[in-house]
C-alpha cells in the first residue's frame, strides 16, 4: 500500500467531463481520507490553508464595505465643502 505524499501523479480525465479524478485503489482512497488525523504536518498544512482563506474572506469583507462607503464620504465631503464656502462668504 502506498502513503500518499500530498501530490497526486496518477489522475485520468472522466469521459464527457474536462474535471479530472483520483486514480486510487479503494483501499488508498479510505487511508487517504483519514491521513491528516495521522499525519501532524498534513493536519496542520490544511489548518494553515483553512485559516489562510478566512484571513482572505474576512479582508474581502472589509474592502466590500469600505467600497460601499466612499460615495457617501464623497457627498458629505462636497456638502461640507458646500457649506464652508457659504460660511466663508457670509464672513467676508
Amino acid at each position: 500500500m502506498k502513503i500518499p505524499s500530498g501530490k497526486f501523479s496518477s489522475t485520468k480525465k472522466v469521459p464527457g467531463k474536462n474535471k479530472k479524478k483520483r486514480d486510487f485503489e479503494p483501499l488508498e482512497e479510505f487511508f487517504w481520507d483519514f491521513w491528516p488525523t495521522v499525519d501532524k504536518e498534513v493536519k496542520r498544512e490544511r489548518l494553515e490553508q483553512e485559516l489562510l482563506a478566512l484571513k482572505k474572506r474576512e479582508l474581502y469583507r472589509k474592502c466590500a464595505s469600505l467600497a460601499t462607503m466612499v460615495p457617501f464620504t464623497l457627498l458629505i465631503a462636497i456638502e461640507l465643502e458646500k457649506k464652508y464656502i457659504a460660511i466663508r462668504y457670509y464672513l467676508a
